[in-house]
């Protein structure tokens, strides 16, 4: 079994240590937030994730799992080192460096001097080039070792919010981005107990396939929604017609849900750094930049389709249900809720919002909105309702809870009602 060092203990990092350790190898994590080492330390997660925190506790209490906020002689040894920083986005759309450029300086110096090759893994999200142009430069710097003294690999990772874990444990894939086989092997014997397809390729290649996929899945989105306002044109069940679409062997119904459209942290943030860094080498991506525009455009479609049953929205309650980008997480990191508020607001709307785990302050500083405890007590009185995440409890709201409403008006954003088992008198609206 290796040792493995994890630096960074987001929804990645903590995901990929704890898979590793469930595996047997001895995993040591670094991460510079106080308050999360702690917390981790004492085997509670640090956000919402499906089952994390019960492997967590039980690779801790085994003894193969420990966090460190003091790099020091804590990552001195490790085989193999896990960069699992964010790249978050800056005001142009580009990828900020700081944080994976500090990781690299922690990991050259913690392997400085090595003899035995230990191997570097980059799991963050970078654009194309940038392992080999600027990560390696540093490693090199800090670690007093040329490139062929370490290995170096590109592992991106598919992970969805909510199922983190699930996801590690049991991928589709394994992409393992190396320019030497060595690192490559070695990389692909570390995950030779993980039941999936291994795919090797050059680290920039690896890099892209991040930016496509999710690009890809981004518009395969953009597109349901596209049809589904068409449909909506028509007066025609988009359900269906996208049903019908997807029976081609060459098409599954994945992504293909129309709604208020993407958010989280890698949709639009990964598709926003790829198209800025297209810009900069000249090339213009139309396809993408549209896909961009139009997800914007939708959530004022879903304010549209509330005021086209209330009229003006001048003083109205408006019930918003959902804060989270998506279920099962309490991230609101370019959730359509913000949007969506943002409009409500413009055209005088008075809201009201509820979510299970996220809060309005993190959605954005100074929105005058009212969060209540239940989804109840946000439709009480409401003229309008808005479901903007696909929360289960929402699903299962019925004919006492709209009950409490001023005007049974709703705008399902998710698809989250079962709109055959409503009550009468209900509006119920939705995209396509």
């Amino acid at each position: 079994m290796a040792r493995i060092s994890i630096i960074g203990l987001g929804r990645v990092g903590l995901a990929t240590g704890v898979a590793f350790a469930t595996f047997g190898h001895d995993v040591v994590c670094y991460e510079i937030d106080p308050a999360k080492v702690k917390a981790i330390s004492g085997g509670r997660q640090p956000f919402r994730e499906k089952c994390l925190g019960e492997e967590l506790r039980k690779a801790i209490k085994k003894g193969n799992f420990s966090v460190t906020g003091n790099a020091g002689d804590a990552l001195v040894g490790s085989a193999f080192y896990f960069i699992c920083v964010g790249t978050p986005p800056l005001n142009d759309g580009s990828m900020d460096t700081s944080f994976i450029t500090d990781a690299s300086k922690v990991v050259g110096r913690a392997i400085k001097g090595r003899k035995d090759f230990p191997v570097v893994a980059v799991k963050s999200t970078v654009v194309p080039g940038t392992t080999e142009k600027l990560l390696t430069p540093i490693l090199m710097k800090e670690s007093g070792l040329s490139a062929g003294a370490f290995g170096l690999c590109m592992n991106p990772e598919f992970l969805r919010e909510g199922t983190a874990l699930e996801d590690t444990l049991k991928p589709d894939r394994i992409v393992i981005g190396s320019n030497e086989k060595k690192p490559g092997d070695m990389f692909e014997k570390l995950y030779s107990d993980f039941d999936c397809v291994t795919w090797r390729c050059d680290i920039k290649t690896a890099e892209m396939v991040k930016y496509a996929s999710n690009s890809f899945l981004a518009t395969k989105v953009t597109f349901a929604n596209e049809i589904a306002n068409i449909c909506d044109s028509f007066g025609l069940d988009s359900d269906k017609v996208l049903e019908g679409m997807a029976l081609d062997s060459r098409i599954n119904p994945k992504f293909l849900v129309p709604g208020a459209g993407f958010g989280g942290p890698c949709l639009p943030k990964d598709m926003k750094a790829v198209v800025s860094a297209s810009k900069s080498l000249g090339y213009e991506p139309t396809l993408l930049k549209a896909v961009l525009e139009f997800n914007e455009r939708q959530a004022v479609r879903v304010v549209n389709l509330l005021e086209q049953e209330l009229g003006s929205l001048g003083g109205k309650h408006v019930a918003l249900l959902g804060l989270a980008f998506k279920a099962d997480t309490d991230d609101v990191r370019d959730s359509r809720a913000l949007p969506i508020i943002h409009e409500l607001l413009r055209r005088g709307a008075i809201v009201v919002a509820h979510d299970p785990a996220a809060s309005v302050a993190e959605v954005g500083a100074n929105l005058a909105v009212r969060q209540v405890s239940s989804a109840r007590d946000a439709l009480r009185g409401a003229d309008g309702c808005i479901i903007q995440t696909s929360w289960r409890e929402y699903g299962e709201l019925g004919r006492e809870d709209f009950a409490v409403m001023k005007k049974p008006v709703i705008v399902d954003g998710r698809r989250t009602l079962n709109r055959d088992k409503l009550p009468k008198g209900v509006i119920y609206r939705r995209i396509g």
